[in-house]
Parts: structure tokens; sequence; C-alpha cells
């Protein structure tokens, strides 16, 4: 649990003394790393109120899955593979996979033959749909097998 001198507002900080363990809350945040480890910056949360948000958290969850391993990777057009999915083959190889650091975003553009900016789009896209995250500044990791 976070403590209670890292929350920003008052708001946060008197609901955060009301709960107790066995609370189930909704939290919103941003999923990095850093050293190797994951950290979680939670920008806001809420004590759950109404239990059917739960089941429909679980099938957020299924979807992204079935949309990250399945669905996504099964809609290649015309046979090429779109940037994010090259991006995440690169991820996935054991050789990187075994970097705690991550890859660099540099040696990603090199090995892909492509411009930072447009590799920063596909980047910002997976991170957002949370198939990878930043394990250091500039450095991405993949959340599956990673």
């Amino acid at each position: 649990m976070m403590g209670l001198e890292e929350l920003q507002e008052d708001v946060d900080t008197n609901e955060a003394e009301g709960l107790r363990d066995g609370m189930y809350v909704r939290l919103h945040g941003h999923l990095k790393g850093f050293q190797g480890k994951r950290n979680l910056n939670v920008f806001s949360f809420r004590l759950l109120s109404d239990f059917n948000e739960m089941a429909s958290h679980f099938i957020d969850c299924i979807c992204a899955h079935l949309y990250n391993t399945r669905i996504r990777f099964s809609g290649q057009h015309k046979g090429q593979k779109s940037v994010e999915d090259m991006v995440l083959e690169i991820l996935r190889l054991p050789s990187n996979r075994a970097k705690e650091e991550g890859v660099s975003r540099d040696l990603i553009a090199l090995h892909l033959g492509l411009p930072l900016d447009k590799l920063m789009l596909s980047i910002k896209n997976l991170v957002e749909e949370g198939a990878i995250y930043e394990a250091i500044a500039d450095h991405y990791k993949s959340i599956i097998n990673g």
C-alpha cells in the first residue's frame, strides 16, 4: 500500500485513511520499470462501491489478453506486419527478454530502419495498450515473458 505522505491531494489522503485490508479499490495509473523493478505510479484511486465493476474489470482483462495475443497478431494486412508487431517481436527475443534494463528505443529504431518519431508513435500505442512498459529512460520491455 502507498504511504499517505505520497498522496498529492487532501481528498486522496482522507480516502486513503479509511482503507483497510480486504477492501477493493479502483486504481488509475501508469506502469513503469526502474532498475529491474516494476512500479505503478497511481494518479487516482477510489473505493469500489459496486461489485459489478470487478466483473467488468475481468472482462476488460480477457478482452485485452485476446487482443494482444490472438486477434491483433492474426490481423496482419497483405502479409505485412505493423510496426507495433515488429517492436513486440524484437522485445520478445530471448536475448532481449533477459535484459533487465529493456531495449533502447535507438536500438529498436536502428534494427527496424525507422525514424525515431515513427517508432515512438508505435511505442506510445503499445504502452497505452499495456503491451510494453518503460523499464528505464527510453528502454522498453514486453509485459509478456518480461
